[in-house]
């Protein structure tokens, strides 16, 4: 240590020393809260480094101040020019600590931008304290260092851990203690990656090494009210957390935000009918992650199945695209949404149901008891909850639109085509029973007129009381035409006889009188 020469600078050694002490106690203390007993390790054998490094350039230059380079005669010249060399050699120490310092906070940074923040932060912290130690050091050696360098210390990490808690809007249950750390790893740069979520997709916010081990962590997550996040190690989903701020630790990574919202969708099918025809409609319906029938509160978060949200997770199917480069395949793969599955399998859904029908049985306007589309979309909600139930997914609803053919222009002329033969049909059988109604209207008026004219001549031969033939024969004749001219006279008759006829009918009674009276005669 020091010579007897230099005792009177023993005093300012015992300093050095117990602040060595304390920075290596303060140091430990603060590596086991953030590693355990492996960083409470690392950090008590930095400080003991620093505090080494600073003894030694402290009595090293004391020590060559007292000795060398011409020292003056008189013992109190050489014991004062020690004395400035020390606080040279402890000043070059402070600035090599420092110097080391910011190599350090270089080589753990995790990121571009973390290796600039702990090249700044921990030489920062070293030159602070040293700082409040050269005050005390001024204001009077052990009173000072009682009274202001440790105190100085102490206020300074009781009040970062007090502003702590106003960095974060932390949960109830989540304590002041990892938002502290999420401060003194951002300071340092030694942070995992910061995320939010903007427009329904994870965004990076401040960059970081997840593989981080020495003074690492945590990693924070910014979720809404209405999302979760799935967390994994790359190899299996270790849980479902949030809604609200999230922290991750070593090997932990953010899969993809979970949104606990209502979803609607709606999306295109084509389908091909069970005559082969293929048609398009349109599929929509709300739905969302399970909530095992818990109901939204106003002023909290989001209500969520934590197995419901993981089944969704894990359910999520991968696009597989193979390319050929030169002589190799490449494979692409593209890990679906979620809520994609939604659309997946409605669209199986719909394809297997409109399989079940002809297309004619599809498009019935004009019979609105045969439209099939609410059994289809009775059908549909049914098997999509089904389906979707062993996903974790709730189904609240849903339906199809219109169906219509892909290539509309020859369905429809054949349909015109159908619709025509159809009602050509219909029309022949129609005037069909119109001809034989009016053959039955025929018949039965000439049955009648026949009935008329026998009950008339028969009525005549009935009046006429002798048995003269010539008398029964005019007497016959007259009441015959006499018959015929009543039903020339009818209207309906008389519209339709040209006047030729009824002018030769009125005549006629005339002529067969003037016959008869000559045959008299």
């Amino acid at each position: 240590m020091l010579p007897p020469e230099l005792s009177p600078l023993a005093s300012t050694v015992a300093e050095i020393i117990a602040l060595g002490i304390f920075i290596i106690t303060a140091a430990a203390l603060l590596g086991y809260l953030s590693d355990s007993t492996f960083g409470a390790l690392i950090a008590s054998m930095l400080s003991l480094v620093a505090a080494s490094v600073c003894l030694g350039g402290y009595i090293g230059f004391a020590r060559i101040g007292y000795f060398s380079f011409s020292p003056p005669s008189n013992p109190a010249g050489r014991l004062a020019r020690s004395e400035s060399w020390a606080m040279i050699g402890l000043l070059i120490a402070v600035m090599l600590v420092g110097g080391l310092g910011a190599l350090l906070g270089k080589k753990l940074g995790g990121s571009e931008s973390g290796k600039r923040r702990g090249a700044i932060f921990l030489p920062a912290l070293w030159f602070g304290f040293c700082f409040a130690c050269w005050i005390s050091h001024r204001a009077g050696t052990w009173v000072g260092l009682l009274t202001i360098a440790i105190p100085t210390v102490m206020i300074f990490w009781l009040s970062l851990y007090y502003l702590a808690h106003f960095t974060l809007p932390l949960n109830e249950d989540q304590s002041i203690w990892m938002a502290f750390r999420c401060l003194l790893t951002f300071s340092a740069g030694t942070n995992y990656p910061y995320y939010a979520i903007e427009e329904r997709e994870k965004v990076e916010r401040v960059p970081g090494n997840q593989a981080g081990a020495l003074f690492a962590g945590p990693g924070i997550f910014l979720a809404g009210p209405d999302h979760v996040v799935a967390i994994s190690n790359n190899l299996k989903l270790t849980g479902v957390r949030g809604p609200g701020v999230v922290f991750t630790r070593q090997w932990e990574f953010i899969q993809e935000p979970m949104d606990l919202r209502v979803q609607q969708r709606a999306f295109e099918v084509q389908a091909i009918t069970k005559d082969g025809i293929r048609v398009r409609a349109t599929a929509f319906g709300p739905f969302q992650l399970s909530t095992a029938a818990k109901r939204p509160t106003l002023g909290r978060s989001f209500p969520f199945h934590a197995s419901s949200v993981a089944r969704a997770f894990c359910s999520r199917l991968v696009d597989i695209k193979r390319s050929k480069n030169q002589s190799k395949i490449v494979e692409e793969r593209r890990q679906r949404r979620w809520d994609e599955l939604y659309m997946i399998v409605g669209t199986h859904v719909v394809q297997d149901i409109i399989a079940s029908y002809r297309f004619n049985e599809l498009c019935e306007p004009l019979e609105l008891e045969k439209d099939p589309r609410s059994r289809i979309a009775e059908e549909y909600r049914r098997r999509m909850n089904e389906e979707l139930d062993a996903y974790g997914i709730d189904i609240l609803g849903g339906g199809i639109g219109n169906l219509l053919p892909v290539d509309e222009e020859p369905v429809f002329k054949r349909r015109i085509k159908n619709w025509q033969i159809r009602w050509q049909r219909k029309a022949l059988e129609q005037l069909g029973v119109a001809e034989a109604d009016a053959e039955r209207l025929i018949g039965q008026a000439h049955a009648e007129v026949q009935a008329k004219m026998i009950q008339t001549i028969g009525e005549a031969i009935a009046e006429i009381a002798t048995d003269d033939r010539e008398v029964i024969f005019s007497t016959v004749a007259l009441r015959f035409v006499e018959s015929l001219n009543q039903m020339v006279t009818q209207s309906q008759l008389r519209d339709r006889l040209p006047l030729g006829v009824i002018s030769a009918m009125e005549n006629l009674p005339h002529i067969i009188g003037g016959t008869l009276g000559g045959q008299d005669g």
